[in-house]
């Protein structure tokens, strides 16, 4: 079984130390990647830090009933 391929900037050392984590626990954890892996395939986890895009939490709602209204859906005031 092959293990994930983990991507992430250099540049943030947050996301460096996730992706050395993450890294490390996959090593340790071989049934956990063969569970969810396939023979021939190979996966790219992609690590993102948020200093990196900071408009994009802009662009989601603040309050609880706002993410539930644009997730789920909310019809005279009920889900």
């Amino acid at each position: 079984r092959k293990h994930p391929y983990i991507r992430y900037s250099k540049h943030s050392s947050r996301a460096t130390k996730l992706a050395d984590a993450l890294s490390n626990y996959i090593s340790t954890e071989d049934e956990l990647v063969a569970k969810y892996s396939k023979d021939d395939e190979t996966c790219t986890l992609l690590i993102i830090d948020r200093r990196d895009d900071p408009i994009t939490p802009l662009l989601n709602q603040w309050t609880y009933q706002s993410m539930i209204h644009e997730v789920i859906g909310i019809n005279n005031h009920r889900v």
